[in-house]
């Protein structure tokens, strides 16, 4: 039972420990998942598609 506490508490530290470091990776980061999210309503097919009909 203690690998799990070990793994979050070992988790949370190293959050604590980059938490510069971290949130300025992931403010990086939403742009591009901005873009990615963005192609994927580009990408959605039509209802009336013969696919979409299953």
């Amino acid at each position: 039972m203690a690998g799990p506490v070990v793994k979050i508490y070992g988790a949370i530290t190293f959050y604590l420990e980059n938490k510069e470091k971290i949130e300025a990776y992931l403010s990086d980061q939403e742009p591009a998942l901005g873009r990615m999210t963005q192609g994927a309503a580009e990408v959605r097919r039509p209802t009336n598609s013969p696919s979409a009909r299953s």
